[in-house]
């Protein structure tokens, strides 16, 4: 009696399958769920991001004749032959502006979902810069830049972007605006997505199938912007 009692109260092999596949499919349905939970708090993250380099930039242009930063020559200075040519990365703007004390966390450059940065081949894993001398905008800056900037700019200020989820294919002033790369399923947020500070300090995300192109469309004057990354 005690014999049969005792086996009763066991599991037997079957009953353990049954019960690990039940595990392994909800798993499977609850994962695409919390994934995609994960990210929307990231999307979040990514838009308080660049909303408080916003008010950075903004605070710079205070100080500085309305221009929003350079990323090399002044824009007064790289405008002399009409057009911004010579604004190198963003990694210039950020030591300048870390260094005045306009931005003092680094961790607001790095997009939550950013994993890698570089072309084929090129990748490196993105981190948030231990200190100001470390940092470098491959790797550590998520973002792309339209420098030229300022507060009396022809441009309409809500649909003129300032800053952008970046592609890992380099989006400098050599491909100009409206000719970027596409936005594909490694970067930030994966395809067609992009996060966008606008100049009137508003943040809002594209999706389609030309996110990384169609923030430049309305501009007027693309020769004084040049984007940098």
């Amino acid at each position: 009696m005690m014999f049969r009692k005792y086996s009763r109260s066991a599991f037997t092999l079957i009953e353990m399958l049954v019960v690990i596949t039940i595990i392994a499919i909800l798993a499977a349905l609850l994962t695409p769920v919390v994934g995609s939970a994960l990210e929307k708090g990231r999307r979040t993250s990514c838009r308080n991001n660049v909303r408080q380099l916003g008010i950075v930039f903004r605070s710079f242009a205070d100080d500085n004749k309305g221009y929003f930063p350079w990323c090399m020559r002044t824009v007064e200075q790289d405008l002399i032959d009409g057009a911004l040519n010579e604004q190198g990365t963003l990694m210039f703007a950020v030591t300048n502006l870390y260094g005045r004390g306009y931005l003092r966390e680094l961790a607001v450059l790095v997009c939550p979902s950013d994993r890698v940065d570089g072309g084929e081949g090129e990748e490196v894993e993105v981190e948030v810069a231990k200190s100001i001398d470390t940092f470098d905008s491959k790797g550590m800056c998520s973002y792309l830049y339209i420098a030229g900037m300022k507060d009396r700019s022809a441009e309409n200020p809500s649909i003129a972007p300032v800053l952008a989820d970046e592609s890992n294919i380099d989006e400098d002033g050599a491909l100009q605006a409206g000719n970027m790369p596409r936005i594909a399923q490694v970067d930030n947020h994966g395809e067609n997505y992009r996060v966008v500070l606008y100049f009137d300090g508003h943040v809002s995300a594209t999706e389609s199938a030309d996110a990384a192109n169609e923030i430049f469309d309305g501009l007027i004057d693309t020769t004084v912007l040049n984007s940098v990354d």
